[in-house]
């Protein structure tokens, strides 16, 4: 999954247009969201990673607040898709592929390079 990935890689990132950045250093992966100029980057590192057929199942750390979340990714061809993502406590913030408190899908997001 290392790599750059966005939902139209030929435009800028932006809040419908989100680029996703997984770089390997240092001996950590780390993932970071664009969400645009107006907004700051969201940045991930990666504790532990489990593929499993089509799924990728991630514990994240965010950076900011040192907050983590459980992850699960689907793979499909070229694309990737947030499935489900939850806090520790058990709050779902994704569920089968819909952010909850939006209650609109999650994007796929196809390999740039």
């Amino acid at each position: 999954m290392l790599g750059h990935w966005a939902t139209d890689c030929g435009q800028s990132a932006s809040a419908t247009n989100p680029h996703l950045t997984i770089v390997a250093s240092s001996g950590r992966v780390t993932q970071t969201y664009n969400y645009g100029p107006s907004t700051r980057l969201n940045t991930y590192v990666t504790r532990r990673a489990e593929i499993r057929g089509d799924k990728i199942t991630e514990r994240l750390v965010f950076l900011v607040d040192n907050s983590t979340i459980d992850v699960v990714v689907v793979k499909k061809n070229r694309q990737i898709r947030t499935w489900e993502s939850k806090e520790l406590t058990g709050k779902a913030l994704v569920v089968g592929g819909f952010i909850t408190g939006a209650k609109r899908p999650t994007k796929w997001l196809t390999r740039c390079r």
